[in-house]
């Protein structure tokens, strides 16, 4: 089955933090999903992908290839990483993104 992109992340207030599913399931989708996030991290903030730090600066590759790959039993069991200030954790199905705390 071919990657599809990951739909827009929805908010859920009770743990301040936007949810998005996602159905990659082997190496080659870990480049789209990435794009997606970075996308998805753009839209929240209001700017261009291109003006965020490339994601591949901020994360793992292999390891979120390890996580795609070993959908379900995947150790450790999700991938997180910041990226321009937001907190973003990668799950065999899952991106959830936490956008920053005011201070």
């Amino acid at each position: 089955m071919a990657y599809q992109r990951i739909d827009p992340p929805l908010f859920d207030p009770s743990e301040k933090s936007y949810r998005a599913k996602h159905d990659a399931t082997n190496p080659t989708d870990v480049i789209p999903l990435l794009i997606d996030i970075a996308a998805a991290v753009a839209d929240l903030q209001g700017t261009w992908t291109t003006e965020l730090t490339p994601v591949t600066d901020v994360v793992d590759i292999e390891q979120v290839a390890r996580l795609i790959t070993d959908r379900g039993h995947a150790d450790p069991p999700g991938v997180s990483f910041c990226l321009d200030g937001y907190r973003v954790v990668v799950t065999d199905a899952e991106v959830v993104i936490r956008p920053p705390v005011d201070e």
